[in-house]
């Protein structure tokens, strides 16, 4: 789990809800930016899709349809994220609601396309279960129920476009895992994971990890902000 200042990485049995709320961090959150997997919907709060995603799955269905809709919503999206961008570093509340109007419509516009390419699967008469839907159908789904998540960023400045920077932190886990080889017991797994914190968290708060390392080893335990 990171936020701006601070990284905390737990070890635990399970992946899913039950693991998060052994950390003890997102109950108390006041919202998340995901990756639109489901158990992070177990959570209250402001809830932010990760762009980083959701710009790879355009690029898919710009790859396999060659439709303009997802190349002009993908590019779309990454002009939104330049005019939030510019508007943080202005150092502004928020952005224009004029402005906002405006690409809400284009985003819209171009949803409502790609539903016209690709509508909603016809239940099969006979059929109880529901046909499956294609990838760009449920992509448009997403699209479409979740435009206040998927545009968050746009609307509160406060929230990042993507999850990128958990996905960085995380990358170092992945290498012990896959390379290095995996943790021969659960104290090993959970001591890796309090370091890793204390390293990233420094590192985000513009402190060299060998010195708090060297500190805390030397009873002069450093406490992020």
């Amino acid at each position: 789990m990171t936020a701006p200042g601070w990284t905390l990485f737990g070890l635990h049995r399970q992946r899913g809800r039950v693991a998060m709320n052994a950390m003890g961090v997102l109950a108390e959150r006041q919202g998340v930016v995901h990756d639109f997997w489901k158990p992070y919907y177990r959570f209250t709060g402001v809830h932010a899709l990760c762009h980083a995603h959701l710009l790879r799955d355009l690029t898919r269905v710009i790859e396999t349809t060659h439709e303009a809709w997802a190349q002009r919503l993908q590019t779309l999206l990454v002009a939104m994220h330049r005019v939030a961008e510019t508007a943080r570093d202005a150092e502004q509340a928020e952005i224009a609601a004029p402005v906002r109007a405006s690409y809400r419509a284009l985003y819209d516009r171009y949803v409502g396309q790609g539903r016209l390419r690709h509508p909603e699967p016809e239940p099969v008469p006979g059929q109880r279960r529901r046909p499956q839907r294609t990838f760009p159908q449920n992509l448009l789904r997403r699209l479409e129920t979740r435009p206040d998540e998927i545009l968050a960023f746009f609307y509160d400045l406060r929230i990042p476009f993507d999850n990128n920077a958990a996905e960085r932190a995380l990358r170092m886990i992945k290498v012990k895992q896959k390379i290095s080889g995996t943790f021969r017991t659960e104290e090993g797994g959970t001591q890796f994971g309090t370091l890793r914190s204390d390293i990233v968290t420094a590192i985000q708060q513009g402190l060299h990890p060998l010195a708090v390392l060297r500190n805390a080893l030397a009873g002069k335990a450093w406490m992020p902000e």
